[in-house]
């Protein structure tokens, strides 16, 4: 079974040093991939940048952003 971990990229003050050191525990440990959210509304850095940050320090994990966009109908949104 493959699990995957999300970064800690959306909590407000966090240093990027928290990235790069998650990061490189999640490539050391079981994980088998790295993910990010993308939040439109609130402050977070930024998905692709965050990534590029933790290809820089990773080896097996695969890199991963969650990006949702829905389609609704006009009745509904």
């Amino acid at each position: 079974m493959d699990i995957g971990i999300g970064l800690p990229a959306t909590i407000p003050g966090g240093r990027a040093s928290l990235i790069l050191e998650w990061s490189k525990q999640a490539d050391s440990g079981p994980f088998s991939s790295l993910g990010i959210l993308d939040r439109l509304v609130y402050p977070n850095y930024e998905p692709l940048i965050t990534l590029a940050a933790a290809a820089a320090v990773t080896e097996r994990v695969r890199l991963m952003t969650t990006v949702l966009t829905l389609r609704c109908a006009e009745q509904v949104c």
